[in-house]
């Protein structure tokens, strides 16, 4: 199985990310709307493996999320509170497929 080109490997990832993660409008217990948006994603390392009997693609990315609230300040200094960065890994046939996903 060849490596895939970044933006196609991206797209799958963030596809999935929206899938694992909360990621889009919602609404906390007590009515409060947010929006949850993925900022970045990095593609730390890819690695051809073996997974049930088949060629596959390891791939281990970091990604970073931003809580939007009606409580959001323009203070830098809160940006900390509302970014997130997440570190996981996912498996790909040579389909395009996600075969199993790791969180952490």
């Amino acid at each position: 199985m060849k490596l895939m080109d970044n933006v196609k490997l991206k797209e799958i990832i963030s596809e999935e990310i929206k899938k694992q993660y909360n990621i889009g409008e919602s609404a906390g217990g007590s009515g409060h709307l947010s929006f949850v948006s993925i900022t970045q994603i990095d593609i730390e390392q890819e690695m051809k493996i073996e997974f049930n009997n088949s060629d596959a693609l390891e791939v281990i990315f970091s990604f970073k999320t931003y809580r939007e609230s009606e409580f959001l300040h323009d203070d830098p200094e809160m940006e900390m509170y509302n970014t997130r960065t997440y570190h996981d890994s996912l498996i790909i046939n040579e389909k395009f497929e996600v075969l199993k996903y790791k969180k952490g």
